[in-house]
């Protein structure tokens, strides 16, 4: 009676172990995802060949130089120069073409927080930190002669020893927007260096600017969890977009104008409808999210997370190119070929190790 018991027990768990077997052989149809939506987990290497990011990047050059940790970058509309901005207050311009740098000056001698470059590549400007010892005649918000590197005008009008914390240039470049710690964001004529207008968002405001003109967005990097789409020709709120559960770090808008993308601290991107003011989709991920960027065409979101950059498929949410270094921060180019990480190598990395500067070159996107 034993005998035959323990022979069926057997004979069962075989049966299973063929059936389990054959399940996991069986070729499964990739589920289709609708457009726009936002899925998986961040990583790579636990993925299945399908879900692998389809493009590999090239790093290009490694550009070394500053003395202390490098806080931003961006990219020139052309692709042919990268502008960083670092903690000791100097600002460093570097050529891709030659991967040489170009000239450097101090812009603050509290040390520069974000920089942006106008669409004509003949300004730059810069936010730096502020204290509350400084001389009220000074300002955290500088404009600079790209082609020189020369001081063209000094912006006031935040709160004296208030910190900027974002910049960004209307797509004409007669305006320019700047955040701040002093619960604003402002915008000012740049031809004059007057204040064209305010608009109130408690806490360390980050911002951007629609391309068409018509919308400011702002999210605060330490209060609330709020993004606010603002009119700017009435100077007025027209949504208060709600649905992330932290603070948010960055902002973007795709260069149509249609959507806006938002990222806060602990791990999530929403994509916004502008027009119709809605949430379009959510991607949830794993760590703190430092940086948006589109490419120009808008098929391309890049995002920083976890010391990790991603670059995905806004339509099809497939991560076209993964970059497992560590960093804290990026910028993408316009045409979305060139990427620039700010990294550091070697074991042991601390936070102010951040001294260098990548280049990657990302291969053009393939029609599936």
């Amino acid at each position: 009676m034993m005998v035959k018991l323990l022979s069926g027990v057997i004979c069962f768990v075989l049966l299973s172990m063929v059936t389990l077997l054959a399940q996991e052989s069986t070729v499964r149809p990739t589920p289709k995802r609708k457009p726009g939506s936002f899925s998986g987990p961040i990583g790579e290497s636990n993925l299945p060949a399908r879900l692998r990011p389809a493009l590999r990047p090239t790093l290009r050059a490694t550009l070394k130089g500053h003395g202390q940790r490098i806080s931003c970058v961006a990219i020139s509309r052309d692709s042919k120069l990268i502008v960083s901005g670092c903690v000791d207050g100097i600002v460093k311009f570097w050529d891709v073409a030659s991967a040489k740098e170009l000239r450097s000056f101090e812009a603050s001698s509290n040390g520069v927080t974000c920089v942006a470059i106008s669409s004509d590549g003949k300004l730059l400007a810069t936010g730096a930190y502020g204290r509350r010892d400084d001389d009220p005649a000074s300002s955290s918000l500088k404009l600079w002669d790209l082609a020189t590197g020369k001081e063209v005008a000094s912006l006031k009008g935040h709160v004296v020893g208030s910190s900027v914390s974002s910049v960004a240039f209307s797509e004409d470049g007669k305006t320019l927007a700047s955040g701040s710690d002093d619960n604003t964001a402002k915008l000012w004529d740049v031809a004059t260096g007057q204040v064209k207008a305010g608009f109130a968002h408690p806490g360390t405001v980050v911002l951007a600017l629609s391309r068409n003109g018509k919308w400011l967005a702002t999210g605060c990097a330490s209060k609330d969890d709020i993004v606010r789409l603002w009119d700017i020709e009435n100077r007025t709120e027209i949504a208060s977009l709600k649905g992330h559960s932290h603070s948010v770090e960055s902002v973007a808008f795709s260069s149509d104008s249609k959507w806006l993308a938002s990222a806060e601290l602990l791990g999530s991107v929403k994509l916004w409808d502008v027009a119709a003011k809605k949430e379009k989709a959510t991607l949830k991920l794993g760590g703190t999210v430092y940086r948006l960027g589109f490419s120009a065409d808008g098929k391309m979101l890049a995002y920083s997370v976890a010391k990790t950059v991603n670059l995905i498929d806004v339509e099809t949410s497939r991560r076209l190119v993964t970059i497992d270094e560590a960093f804290t921060d990026m910028a993408l180019s316009e045409n979305g070929r060139l990427l620039v990480t700010i990294s550091a190598d070697g074991p042991g990395i601390k936070f102010d190790d951040w001294r260098d500067l990548k280049v990657w070159d990302i291969p053009a996107a393939q029609n599936p």
